[in-house]
Formats: structure tokens, C-alpha cells, sequence
């Protein structure tokens, strides 16, 4: 895993997180919509015998994955954020923050340091080489 794999797995599971919740959201709503069909015939209409338990189903399927992931991205967030402020470097410290857990872009950071895009690309390329000396070993191996 190189180094910017590694410190963008955050996106990446966030990324996740909000597909899973809003398909829980929308099995939810489905199955909030649905009414129960009442027949006297005991021949089935359609594939599914019980449409009502599969919306149900699968929205506490979504909510346990959307739930596990926000787990991972927490503990996550918590040891990438300690492994960057350790980072004895100011400059470094604020973009790998401020791009890897603010969410912050390019151009969002170029402005706040006034700076022009490519200096901003450049100063994030050298903060991501700084963290990844320092911890390279940890995750090249994932």
C-alpha cells in the first residue's frame, strides 16, 4: 500500500459509510411504504413470498455494515490522526490534516495559505513523503 493509499483509506471508508446508510435509508422507506397483501388465494403471486421481511432484512443488513464501518473509520481517523501529529513538521502536520481528515481540496487549501495550485500540490506531495518515512513499515505490507 503506498502512502497515499494508506492515508486515504478515510475517504475511501467514509465513502462507503454514506452508500450503506443511505441504502438502509431507502430499504427503510420501502418498507415503511409497503402494505401487507392479504389473500384468500394460497397460490403465490410473486417470486417473493414476504417482500415486507426482505425490506426489513436488508435494511438491518445495511444499518450493521454502515455501523461496522464507522467503527473502522474511528479507530482509523484515531491512530492516522496520532500518527500525523507526531509529525514534527507544522506545514506537514496542517495539510495532512487538513486534506486527509478535514476533507479539505486542493483549491479549499490554496486558498487558505494563499498559495497557487500547483505549490499546493506540491507542499501535499512532500507532507504525504514525510509521513511515509516515518511510517512506511507500518502498512506497506497491506
Amino acid at each position: 500500500m503506498t502512502d497515499r493509499e494508506y492515508l486515504s483509506q478515510l475517504k475511501t471508508i467514509d465513502g462507503k459509510i454514506r452508500y450503506k446508510c443511505d441504502e438502509e435509508q431507502r430499504w427503510r422507506d420501502i418498507a415503511t411504504n409497503m402494505t401487507a397483501k392479504i389473500s384468500e388465494n394460497k397460490v403465490q403471486n410473486t417470486k417473493n413470498p414476504d417482500p415486507l421481511g426482505e425490506a426489513i432484512t436488508r435494511a438491518v443488513t445495511y444499518q450493521r455494515e454502515c455501523a461496522d464501518l464507522t467503527i473502522k473509520l474511528i479507530e482509523l481517523k484515531h491512530t492516522i490522526t496520532d500518527q500525523i501529529d507526531s509529525l514534527n513538521d507544522d506545514l506537514a502536520h496542517y495539510l495532512l490534516i487538513a486534506f486527509f481528515i478535514d476533507n479539505k481540496t486542493y483549491n479549499d487549501i490554496s486558498e487558505e495559505k494563499d498559495w497557487t495550485y500547483n505549490h499546493t500540490l506540491k507542499e501535499i506531495r512532500k507532507a504525504i513523503l514525510m509521513f511515509g518515512d516515518k511510517y512506511r513499515e507500518l502498512y506497506k505490507d497491506l
